[in-house]
């Protein structure tokens, strides 16, 4: 009873750290959800397209997971050093370790209980926005979506809640080896940036970024390219967190020790006191950059996916109506396709039937093609897709004669 009161009492007195602390964890949960939820819908794995949809949404939740557990890390830390004070009172009046222990243990209890609860509260009902959304998108208005996802539900719970045992253990951990002594000055401590680690730090920051922007601006628009382009945002997370901690610190060290440029009025100020901000805030100015930074990637590209969908609708179907069906067309279907025509006074001219294989996946190994099945076996080793079609086929749709052996293929590349 005693610790309940002393952790409410520690949430009231330190509302403005955890109240947005919460409000993030929750919206964590949230999207967590949505993403588990539309995955796992089964009337959208029924569309045609469901594949395809999926596959895409794979590399989105892996980002999400990792933007969930850097977040999580980070906060734990800062909220360690909040507590710090707190953690050492306690300590120097009595408690042992198992006890604060066990007060570390009811927190995280707590923390996780307040975020599944209400951000499963808000995935639920934003799920249902999220899902019609995604059909206006697609174009598709007989999805069908129950109201809670039990598979997205469990998963979502396992999730966070191994993520808060990896946090809890940590902070036993920190309890374990630190002193009462330290615990109470540690929210004070400044940690000085130096020695060789850190300047290897600062230098594989830069060039995980430039790395990152060699791989944006060398990619090719081909199957591949959102799996290259989840590669290039891990890489800029890295580099950017990396050069904001450590590459800041190192460059206005290397201004500190050009005495000329150092010593006048105007840079002294201000290097001294961007090196002293860039100590303590580097990571959280990191944080504001990324943010930033993905709020504008998130809208041009969806800016950029939504205005070239004529484009790409052209590219795929050339033909004003393109029907996609398992099996060739019956006699009945085809009187109905005609009579639909005639009842609209429409002409069907130019009509084009044909039978292909599923697209196939894979990837060039020399001169060999290596078949990797269905596209949501794609893995980032994928490089083209191919469709097949029989020789006679060709000779009808193209009006083209060609003399096939039995081991020989006509191969058509698009731009090559």
């Amino acid at each position: 009873m005693l610790f309940i009161r002393l952790i409410n009492s520690s949430f009231k007195r330190n509302l403005r750290t955890y109240g947005p602390y919460l409000l993030a964890t929750c919206m964590l949960v949230a999207i967590n959800y949505i993403f588990a939820a539309i995955a796992a819908n089964h009337s959208l794995k029924e569309l045609s397209t469901g594949n395809v949809t999926t596959a895409m949404m794979k590399p989105g939740a892996v980002f999400i997971l990792m933007v969930t557990a850097a977040f999580l890390l980070y906060v734990n830390h800062f909220l360690w050093q909040q507590r710090s004070h707190e953690i050492g009172l306690y300590s120097m009046l009595g408690m042992t370790s198992k006890n604060l222990g066990l007060l570390t243990i009811l927190e995280k209890a707590y923390l996780l209980a307040f975020s599944l609860v209400f951000g499963l509260i808000g995935g639920v009902i934003f799920e249902k926005l999220a899902f019609l959304s995604l059909g206006r998108l697609l174009q598709v208005h007989h999805l069908r979506q129950s109201w809670i996802s039990s598979g997205a539900l469990g998963q979502t719970i396992m999730i966070f809640a191994a993520f808060f045992i990896v946090l809890m253990l940590v902070d036993l951990l920190k309890i374990r080896r630190l002193k009462p002594t330290d615990l109470w000055s540690s929210a004070t401590t400044v940690h000085k940036h130096h020695g060789p680690l850190f300047t290897i730090a600062g230098l594989i920051g830069l060039v995980t970024l430039a790395g990152a922007y060699y791989i944006t601006l060398t990619t090719k628009p081909k199957i591949t390219a959102i799996n290259h382009f989840f590669l290039a945002v891990v890489l800029v997370v890295i580099g950017t967190y990396l050069i904001f901690i450590a590459g800041s610190v190192i460059l206005l060290n290397w201004l500190k020790k050009r005495r000329n440029f150092y010593y006048q009025p105007r840079h002294f100020i201000a290097i001294s006191g961007m090196r002293q901000r860039m100590e303590q805030n580097g990571a959280d100015l990191a944080t504001i950059c990324l943010l930033c930074s993905s709020v504008l990637v998130i809208l041009f590209t969806a800016v950029t996916l939504y205005s070239g969908i004529s484009s790409t609708a052209r590219s795929y179907t050339s033909k004003d109506i393109t029907i996609v069906n398992n099996q060739p067309l019956t006699k009945q279907q085809g009187q109905v396709l005609k009579d639909t025509a005639r009842q609209h006074h429409a002409t069907v001219t130019d009509l084009t039937h044909y039978e292909a294989t599923a697209t196939q996946v894979g990837y060039w190994r020399g001169h060999s093609f290596i078949n990797q099945g269905p596209i949501d076996n794609m893995t980032t080793a994928t490089s083209n897709s191919m469709i097949f079609v029989t020789a006679k086929t060709y000779q009808r749709l193209t009006h083209r004669h060609t003399i096939l052996k039995g081991n020989q293929a006509l191969m058509y590349a698009p731009g090559k």
